[in-house]
């Protein structure tokens, strides 16, 4: 079915043209049909199984966001062999507890099996606040966690709609605007060719900082084509999963710059 789809030789033209070990596309447009999120979900959830089994990973850091909860929703009680940490990759923001980087590092750990740690660190910081806890030893700890992990799942946003959720000033959205900044992950906004054009205040894992670490990446959805390529275009991300309105926007692209 999937090669009936076209979906596999969609999958093989990305992950060659990003330079990515492994794209995972599911069928359909994330912006038209919610259901398609589950189905990016349950692919991310197989892909993350495969990772366990082949890999050792000691560690694994997870950011907060409806793509990332979904794929641990729909991963099933599995032992990996060895014991698993999860830590959460940076602080929260939003309002919603269970799409929070803690509850999903906490939800991952127990469907491993594995421990856990929770970082309570807000994601918008002054810079006075993160230069005082940055001197508090429980958040060194945590960072030097965050920076040994061995596997990364995070999502992909928009610049502007990410710098907006996270209520940064008008001067900064104005900057991105500016400055070509089209994706966001980690709390890193990027241009197209992959350059970060700001970072927010936070404490945690971001794009510039990242450990030699594999990423798994999940985002879907037309409108987030040129986002996913301005962060596969940083170098760091290394497994996609995504959905077919969004892989062939990236192609369509790709295909007219090369």
């Amino acid at each position: 079915l999937r090669l009936l789809k076209g979906l596999t030789s969609l999958e093989e033209e990305l992950a060659n043209r990003l330079g990515l070990h492994k794209v995972i596309v599911v069928s359909g447009n994330l912006d038209q049909d919610r259901q398609v999120l589950k189905e990016m979900g349950r692919a991310g959830a197989n892909l993350l199984q495969e990772i366990l089994n082949r890999e050792k990973l000691e560690i694994i850091a997870v950011t907060g966001g409806t793509s990332t909860l979904c794929l641990v929703e729909s991963l099933p009680e599995i032992s990996p062999g060895r014991s698993v940490l999860v830590v959460p990759a940076r602080g929260g923001f939003g309002t919603e507890m269970r799409t929070q980087a803690n509850a999903i590092a906490a939800l991952l750990a127990g469907k491993l099996g594995g421990e856990y740690r929770l970082f309570h660190v807000p994601d918008a910081l002054s810079p006075q606040a993160r230069l005082a806890l940055l001197e508090e030893s429980h958040i060194q700890e945590m960072l030097r966690l965050m920076t040994q992990a061995q596997l990364v799942i995070h999502g992909i946003g928009d610049a502007v709609e990410m710098a907006r959720r996270r209520q940064l000033p008008q001067v900064e959205i104005s900057w991105l605007l500016r400055h070509g900044a089209v994706g966001e992950a980690l709390g890193s906004y990027v241009d197209q060719e992959g350059k970060v054009v700001l970072s927010a205040r936070n404490i945690g894992l971001n794009l510039q900082e990242l450990p030699p670490a594999s990423t798994l990446a999940v985002a879907g959805g037309k409108h987030k084509a040129q986002a996913i390529l301005a962060v596969a275009a940083t170098g760091v991300v290394k497994y996609l999963v995504t959905d077919e309105g969004a892989a062939l926007a990236m192609l369509e692209t790709l295909r007219k710059k090369s």
